[in-house]
């Protein structure tokens, strides 16, 4: 009887765990920075800090023995222009994915500013006309399918420093059962476009 009861106290605290508040804060400006708060316990992670700290332990390396990010190995593989255009539309998908669960999830702000240019003003104009094409779709289908407070979205062409420079921010309050289920859908996708990209090589 003792037993029963233990058990279901501990069932009762994880489902209780389930669904206090959790929000989210993130900013990526060249490296990543996140901070989490748990119902009224907050845990600060800077991840780019860590890094940076296992970095300088190390040897410096030389360009050609850095290992490039997947994002790297996309502009390489497809150009600028078809990298973005394919990580846009894999955002678009994930999100219809987990289009129920965004009823559930607050942005109370999303700030992303991004720049794009290339050595060529023509094709500067072309890479941001087909920029704006993927990504606007993105964010309009975020706005009606959650709760967004606040947005600000820029896109705009850099015809003085080619190159991506994408910043972004948010910060996003959920429960910890629906932030999980979401995970999990975002996981599993990640990973089949990760495999894709790796198929593509």
């Amino acid at each position: 009887m003792i037993g029963i009861i233990i058990l279901s106290a501990v069932f009762l605290l994880i489902l209780l765990c389930l669904f206090l508040p959790i929000r989210v804060f993130l900013d990526y400006r060249e490296e990543l920075f996140w901070k989490v708060k748990f119902a009224f316990f907050p845990i600060r992670t800077s991840v780019s800090s860590g890094k940076a700290q296992e970095q300088a332990k190390e040897p410096q390396k030389t360009e050609k023995e850095k290992k490039d990010t997947l994002f790297q190995k996309l502009i390489k593989q497809k150009g600028a222009s078809e990298c973005l255009q394919i990580l846009f539309s894999f955002m678009r998908k994930v999100l219809k994915k987990i289009k129920r669960l965004l009823k559930h999830i607050t942005f109370h702000k999303i700030c992303f500013d991004l720049q794009v240019g290339d050595p060529d003003a023509a094709q500067t104009a072309i890479l941001y006309g087909e920029v704006c094409a993927a990504a606007y779709p993105v964010f309009s289908f975020l706005d009606q399918a959650s709760n967004v407070r606040y947005k600000e979205i820029s896109i705009a062409p850099d015809y003085d420093h080619p190159g991506i420079k994408p910043k972004f921010s948010a910060v996003v309050t959920t429960r910890l059962f629906f932030l999980l289920v979401a995970a999990l859908g975002i996981g599993i996708a990640f990973l089949s476009f990760r495999k894709q990209v790796k198929n593509d090589e």
